[in-house]
Protein backbone atom coordinates (compact mmCIF):
# COMPACT_ATOMS: atom_id res chain seq x y z
CA UNK A 1 0.00 0.00 0.00
CA UNK A 2 1.54 3.62 -1.13
CA UNK A 3 1.84 6.28 1.59
CA UNK A 4 1.13 9.22 0.24
CA UNK A 5 1.54 13.57 0.77
CA UNK A 6 3.62 12.18 3.42
CA UNK A 7 6.22 15.02 5.49
CA UNK A 8 9.06 13.25 4.91
CA UNK A 9 12.53 15.35 5.89
CA UNK A 10 10.81 18.25 6.12
CA UNK A 11 9.72 18.49 2.90
CA UNK A 12 5.75 18.17 2.83
CA UNK A 13 5.51 18.15 -0.96
CA UNK A 14 7.41 14.85 -1.30
CA UNK A 15 6.14 11.56 -1.02
CA UNK A 16 7.27 8.61 0.10
CA UNK A 17 7.34 5.45 -2.44
CA UNK A 18 6.41 1.93 -1.45
CA UNK A 19 9.02 0.13 -2.49
CA UNK A 20 10.87 -1.02 0.40
CA UNK A 21 14.18 0.46 -0.78
CA UNK A 22 13.57 4.01 -0.87
CA UNK A 23 14.84 5.62 1.76
CA UNK A 24 15.31 9.95 2.43
CA UNK A 25 18.28 10.95 0.73
CA UNK A 26 18.41 14.25 2.19
CA UNK A 27 18.67 12.02 5.75
CA UNK A 28 21.48 10.00 4.41
CA UNK A 29 23.32 13.06 3.13
CA UNK A 30 23.05 14.68 6.84
CA UNK A 31 24.05 11.26 8.69
CA UNK A 32 27.16 11.38 5.81
CA UNK A 33 28.22 14.52 6.73
CA UNK A 34 27.77 13.84 10.95
CA UNK A 35 30.25 10.94 10.53
CA UNK A 36 32.80 12.84 8.58
CA UNK A 37 32.51 15.10 10.95
CA UNK A 38 33.10 12.38 13.66
CA UNK A 39 35.84 11.49 11.98
CA UNK A 40 37.76 14.49 11.36
CA UNK A 41 37.40 14.99 15.51
CA UNK A 42 38.91 11.24 16.02
CA UNK A 43 42.02 11.76 13.82
CA UNK A 44 42.41 15.58 13.81
CA UNK A 45 46.09 15.73 15.47
CA UNK A 46 46.40 17.25 18.62
CA UNK A 47 48.89 19.94 19.33
CA UNK A 48 51.49 19.61 22.18
CA UNK A 49 54.42 21.59 23.72
CA UNK A 50 57.09 19.03 24.42
CA UNK A 51 60.38 20.22 26.04
CA UNK A 52 63.62 19.01 23.92
CA UNK A 53 67.10 18.62 24.81
CA UNK A 54 69.58 18.15 22.28
CA UNK A 55 73.34 17.58 23.19
CA UNK A 56 76.33 18.75 20.82
CA UNK A 57 79.75 17.32 20.57
CA UNK A 58 82.54 18.95 22.50
CA UNK A 59 85.50 20.82 21.01
CA UNK A 60 89.05 21.40 21.64
CA UNK A 61 91.53 24.33 21.10
CA UNK A 62 88.95 26.58 19.74
CA UNK A 63 90.44 29.74 20.34
CA UNK A 64 91.91 30.65 16.95
CA UNK A 65 91.47 32.57 14.31
CA UNK A 66 89.63 31.03 12.23
CA UNK A 67 86.37 30.39 13.90
CA UNK A 68 85.46 26.93 15.05
CA UNK A 69 82.14 25.44 14.05
CA UNK A 70 80.56 22.45 15.95
CA UNK A 71 76.83 21.07 14.76
CA UNK A 72 73.67 19.35 16.29
CA UNK A 73 70.81 17.66 14.00
CA UNK A 74 67.11 17.94 15.01
CA UNK A 75 65.36 15.20 13.63
CA UNK A 76 62.56 16.39 15.72
CA UNK A 77 60.15 19.26 13.83
CA UNK A 78 57.72 21.39 15.50
CA UNK A 79 57.34 25.45 16.02
CA UNK A 80 60.04 27.01 18.52
CA UNK A 81 57.67 28.49 21.37
CA UNK A 82 60.96 29.05 23.36
CA UNK A 83 64.98 28.19 23.10
CA UNK A 84 67.69 28.63 25.64
CA UNK A 85 71.32 27.53 24.97
CA UNK A 86 73.84 25.57 27.69
CA UNK A 87 77.35 25.96 27.26
CA UNK A 88 80.56 24.50 29.43
CA UNK A 89 83.03 26.48 28.22
CA UNK A 90 86.82 26.05 29.78
CA UNK A 91 89.33 28.65 29.34
CA UNK A 92 92.86 28.05 29.82
CA UNK A 93 93.93 31.82 29.02
CA UNK A 94 90.86 34.53 28.55
CA UNK A 95 87.46 33.51 27.20
CA UNK A 96 86.51 36.59 26.61
CA UNK A 97 88.70 37.02 23.67
CA UNK A 98 86.06 35.15 21.86
CA UNK A 99 82.91 35.32 20.01
CA UNK A 100 80.52 32.70 20.27
CA UNK A 101 77.45 32.71 17.89
CA UNK A 102 74.21 30.33 17.62
CA UNK A 103 73.08 29.96 14.02
CA UNK A 104 70.13 27.59 12.67
CA UNK A 105 71.74 27.15 9.53
CA UNK A 106 68.13 26.00 7.64
CA UNK A 107 66.91 29.28 8.27
CA UNK A 108 69.64 32.09 8.24
CA UNK A 109 68.71 32.78 11.94
CA UNK A 110 71.52 33.97 14.38
CA UNK A 111 72.30 35.42 17.82
CA UNK A 112 75.57 36.59 19.45
CA UNK A 113 75.90 34.81 22.73
CA UNK A 114 78.32 36.90 23.68
CA UNK A 115 81.27 38.91 21.54
CA UNK A 116 84.63 39.78 22.35
CA UNK A 117 84.06 40.95 26.15
CA UNK A 118 86.98 43.95 25.48
CA UNK A 119 84.74 45.39 23.75
CA UNK A 120 81.37 44.22 25.41
CA UNK A 121 81.84 43.24 29.04
CA UNK A 122 85.23 45.92 29.50
CA UNK A 123 86.39 43.41 31.68
CA UNK A 124 88.39 39.89 31.21
CA UNK A 125 86.83 36.71 32.16
CA UNK A 126 88.02 32.94 32.26
CA UNK A 127 85.65 30.17 32.13
CA UNK A 128 82.25 29.78 31.37
CA UNK A 129 81.41 26.64 33.43
CA UNK A 130 77.36 25.06 33.58
CA UNK A 131 75.84 28.10 32.44
CA UNK A 132 72.76 28.39 30.62
CA UNK A 133 71.52 31.18 28.44
CA UNK A 134 68.23 32.00 28.66
CA UNK A 135 66.04 35.54 27.75
CA UNK A 136 64.05 34.68 30.75
CA UNK A 137 67.27 35.57 32.88
CA UNK A 138 67.35 38.05 35.24
CA UNK A 139 71.38 38.68 34.87
CA UNK A 140 72.60 39.75 31.24
CA UNK A 141 75.80 38.16 30.35
CA UNK A 142 77.39 41.61 30.65
CA UNK A 143 76.57 41.87 34.46
CA UNK A 144 77.28 38.50 35.31
CA UNK A 145 79.13 37.85 38.33
CA UNK A 146 82.60 36.80 39.09
CA UNK A 147 84.81 34.69 40.77
CA UNK A 148 88.20 35.46 41.69
CA UNK A 149 91.26 33.15 41.18
CA UNK A 150 94.37 32.91 41.33
CA UNK A 151 95.00 33.77 37.98
CA UNK A 152 91.73 34.82 36.30
CA UNK A 153 88.23 35.41 36.63
CA UNK A 154 85.53 33.16 35.76
CA UNK A 155 81.59 33.88 35.03
CA UNK A 156 79.75 32.50 38.23
CA UNK A 157 79.17 28.77 37.13
CA UNK A 158 75.53 27.24 37.55
CA UNK A 159 73.31 30.06 36.64
CA UNK A 160 71.23 31.35 33.68
CA UNK A 161 72.04 34.43 32.33
CA UNK A 162 70.93 36.59 28.90
CA UNK A 163 73.09 36.30 25.89
CA UNK A 164 74.08 39.66 24.11
CA UNK A 165 70.95 38.80 21.55
CA UNK A 166 67.64 37.60 22.48
CA UNK A 167 66.95 34.09 21.77
CA UNK A 168 63.90 34.60 20.97
CA UNK A 169 64.57 35.38 17.38
CA UNK A 170 64.71 31.61 16.99
CA UNK A 171 60.77 31.66 18.08
CA UNK A 172 58.40 30.37 15.90
CA UNK A 173 60.43 28.56 13.10
CA UNK A 174 60.75 24.87 12.98
CA UNK A 175 63.13 23.37 15.53
CA UNK A 176 63.96 20.31 12.88
CA UNK A 177 67.54 20.79 11.11
CA UNK A 178 71.14 21.87 11.50
CA UNK A 179 72.42 24.26 14.36
CA UNK A 180 75.82 25.73 14.07
CA UNK A 181 77.66 26.84 17.22
CA UNK A 182 80.65 29.12 16.12
CA UNK A 183 83.54 30.05 18.37
CA UNK A 184 86.12 32.62 16.92
CA UNK A 185 89.01 34.06 19.11
CA UNK A 186 88.81 37.88 17.66
CA UNK A 187 90.29 39.30 21.11
CA UNK A 188 94.07 38.48 20.07
CA UNK A 189 94.93 35.65 22.74
CA UNK A 190 95.24 33.04 20.52
CA UNK A 191 95.99 29.66 20.39
CA UNK A 192 95.68 29.70 24.82
CA UNK A 193 94.10 26.77 24.45
CA UNK A 194 90.48 27.19 24.85
CA UNK A 195 88.04 23.97 25.23
CA UNK A 196 83.88 23.27 24.42
CA UNK A 197 83.38 20.74 27.06
CA UNK A 198 79.85 21.00 26.23
CA UNK A 199 76.76 22.54 24.43
CA UNK A 200 72.89 21.60 23.82
CA UNK A 201 70.07 23.54 23.04
CA UNK A 202 67.38 23.57 24.97
CA UNK A 203 63.90 23.91 23.22
CA UNK A 204 59.89 24.21 24.00
CA UNK A 205 58.47 23.10 20.70
CA UNK A 206 54.78 22.45 19.92
CA UNK A 207 54.74 19.04 17.89
CA UNK A 208 51.76 17.81 15.86
CA UNK A 209 51.43 14.13 16.77
CA UNK A 210 49.37 12.06 13.86
CA UNK A 211 47.58 9.60 16.29
CA UNK A 212 47.10 5.98 15.28
CA UNK A 213 42.98 5.61 14.77
CA UNK A 214 41.49 3.68 17.73
CA UNK A 215 38.45 1.80 18.08
CA UNK A 216 35.75 4.84 18.04
CA UNK A 217 37.59 5.67 14.97
CA UNK A 218 37.65 2.36 13.30
CA UNK A 219 34.01 2.38 14.06
CA UNK A 220 33.19 5.81 12.47
CA UNK A 221 35.09 4.49 8.96
CA UNK A 222 32.97 1.62 9.11
CA UNK A 223 29.82 3.83 9.63
CA UNK A 224 30.72 6.37 6.95
CA UNK A 225 31.58 3.44 4.77
CA UNK A 226 27.95 1.74 5.01
CA UNK A 227 26.33 4.64 5.23
CA UNK A 228 27.79 5.78 1.27
CA UNK A 229 27.03 2.65 0.28
CA UNK A 230 23.46 2.50 1.65
CA UNK A 231 23.14 5.70 -0.69
CA UNK A 232 24.51 4.64 -3.44
CA UNK A 233 21.86 1.45 -3.31
CA UNK A 234 19.32 3.78 -2.56
CA UNK A 235 19.80 5.99 -5.24
CA UNK A 236 19.87 3.15 -7.78
CA UNK A 237 16.77 1.88 -6.35
CA UNK A 238 14.51 5.83 -6.66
Amino acid sequence: MAITNSRICGDPSRKRSHRPGAVCTGLMANIEKYLLGLIFLLFAASASATPITIEGSAAYDVDTATATLVTLNSLTGGTINDLDLYIDFDSVGYGSDNTVILSHLDTGTSAAIWYDAKDVLKQYFGDVRNTTFDDEALIAFVDAPLILNADTRDIAPGRSYRAKDLLSVFDGEDFSGTWQLSIQDTGGGLGEGDNLLAWAIIADVTTVPVPAPGPLGVLALGLAGFGLTRRRKTLRTL
